[in-house]
């Protein structure tokens, strides 16, 4: 099997045969579908809203996973609203001064 030939003699004068377990491949696609369902349900935060028939068990369920999450939630809420007052104050600040600068130069 060293001769490229040789091997590609073999490969034209044999068959090779493969065999696929169809219960197994149908229960792996089976299993990964729910997976993708389960994964799904998590994050359809507009089910409620727009779905004409929402499903009440899968409601209850999201809105368990979204009160887990709640204490990281309000801890970065309350860091953004410091983070806009002091934004705000640096910018009004800013604009004082060069307000009061104009007001130099005009003089």
């Amino acid at each position: 099997m060293d001769n490229p030939e040789e091997l590609d003699k073999f490969d034209r004068t044999h068959r090779f045969e493969a065999g696929v377990d169809a219960e197994a491949l149908v229960g792996n696609l089976e299993s990964a579908i729910s997976l993708i369902g389960r994964e799904a349900d998590r994050f359809d935060e507009y089910a409620d809203v727009y779905s004409a028939n929402p499903v009440t068990a899968h409601r209850v369920a999201r809105e368990s996973r979204r009160r887990e999450g709640d204490k990281a939630d309000r801890w970065f809420a309350r860091a953004m609203v410091a983070a806009m007052c002091c934004l705000t104050a640096v910018c009004a600040l800013h604009s004082a001064r060069e307000i009061a600068m104009i007001a130099r130069l005009l003089g």
